[in-house]
């Protein structure tokens, strides 16, 4: 079995529990009178896949016993080591010295390969004017997320500042003040004058780290990307144009709930008893050819992006998006929108386990999963959308 997290986080959202006791079977075997010798990297594989599938319940401190026994012998390995890296970030340990763990992504290839050489990255020296490339990697939502850092390599000293990014975020991005260049792929040695065209780099997730980034100096106003006018407008044309006369909204909640891996979705099913609340409109968001069928069978309007500058457009003109942790998080949070984050029991390393708030975005509230159904968390948002629809009639009412 693979010590992948991915994988592991893919089992856990299925039976967490039983794969926990098939790895400790195996590893049993091993142990006794198994076919494999003790010190097989089969075995190693094991031991690191049942502290992911043991993380994956919470159980931090068994997990970190685990892998910490699997570095003293192999303190090199690359999966243990993003395994510890993940703990670390879990148990809410200090910054920034959690972000220099974070660099272990690279071997286990979390967020791609190295965008360069990784004696290329900034050492924190003075930079005195030289050329940074702050690049890109991992999904839109990463790119979103971490261009805010983009300002404070500019306040370090740096140059011309060049950022790197899938070609389709980049008329998103460029509204980020500060940045003199983007580009859709990283200038490398295989092009004419490549070598020539930044002095150094920092991958976006390594920013905070080179930065030496702390609770208390994160970036985090908002909003710090904009989206232009038109794009809301032709959101807001839409909307009006699909009101029927017998609707009376109180807010336009955005609904999605798809997200680019798989085991970060959440069925669809969970907010239907939202269309029930009286003042309350849905609108799907996501890719428009990839929504629209099931839109059509929900009761919620389609407000599909054909590409990011109408979804950037779509959640400006909304009043709420509720959506898992997918890039439509990040648009919401970037513009400074009102979000509610619906997280699997386990999430993502960088949200944290308890509170309903982070520091990455203040308009954003979390909502878990505490049990092995969303009943918990659809009852919750429920509760919270009729009060928040309750509170907002008045007003609405007033215009």
């Amino acid at each position: 079995m693979a010590a992948n997290p991915e994988n592991a986080l893919i089992l856990w959202n299925r039976d967490p529990q039983a794969v926990e006791a098939l790895l400790r079977k195996a590893l049993s075997r091993i142990d006794g009178e198994g076919p494999f010798p003790s010190a097989s990297p089969l075995k190693l594989d094991l031991e690191i896949s049942l502290a992911l599938a043991i993380m994956y319940q919470r159980r931090l401190d068994e997990a970190r016993d685990l892998i910490r026994s699997v570095l003293k012998s192999h303190p090199d390995h690359e999966s243990a080591l993003w395994c510890d890296a993940q703990l670390s970030f879990y148990r809410g340990e200090g910054w920034p010295g959690v972000w220099d763990q974070l660099e272990h992504r690279w071997g286990a290839e979390y967020s791609g390969a190295r965008p360069f050489d990784a004696g290329r990255v900034w050492d924190g020296s003075p930079l005195n004017g030289r050329s940074v490339l702050l690049a890109g990697e991992g999904g839109l939502g990463d790119q979103i997320m971490f261009i805010r850092f983009a300002p404070l390599l500019k306040a370090a000293g740096a140059g011309r500042l060049t950022v790197s990014a899938d070609a389709g975020l980049i008329p998103f991005l460029q509204t980020m003040p500060g940045v003199d260049a983007f580009v859709s792929k990283i200038p490398g040695s295989n092009e004419p004058g490549g070598e020539a065209a930044f002095d150094t780099g920092v991958p976006m997730l390594s920013a905070p780290a080179c930065l030496r980034t702390t609770l208390s100096t994160l970036p985090a106003e908002v909003p710090y990307l904009a989206v232009p006018r038109a794009f809301v407008e032709a959101a807001r044309e839409r909307m009006r144009t699909t009101m029927r006369k017998t609707d009376k909204p109180t807010l336009n909640v955005g609904l999605c709930w798809r997200a680019n891996k798989k085991f970060r979705s959440v069925p669809l099913e969970i907010f239907r008893p939202l269309a029930d609340i009286p003042g309350v409109r849905l609108f799907g968001l996501g890719e428009e050819s990839v929504i629209e069928e099931e839109c059509a069978a929900f009761p919620m309007t389609s407000l599909g992006g054909r590409d990011i500058l109408s979804s950037a457009g779509a959640v400006a003109a909304l009043d709420l998006v509720i959506a898992p942790d997918t890039m439509m998080v990040h648009l919401a949070g970037s513009l400074g929108r009102p979000v509610w984050l619906v997280l699997h029991y386990l999430a993502d390393w960088r949200w944290p386990f308890t509170g309903e708030t982070t520091p990455w975005y203040p308009t954003a509230r979390l909502f878990r999963r505490e049990s092995a159904d969303w009943e918990s968390v659809t009852r919750k948002l429920v509760e919270e959308l009729t009060a928040k629809a309750s509170a907002a009639r008045p007003r609405r009412d007033s215009q």
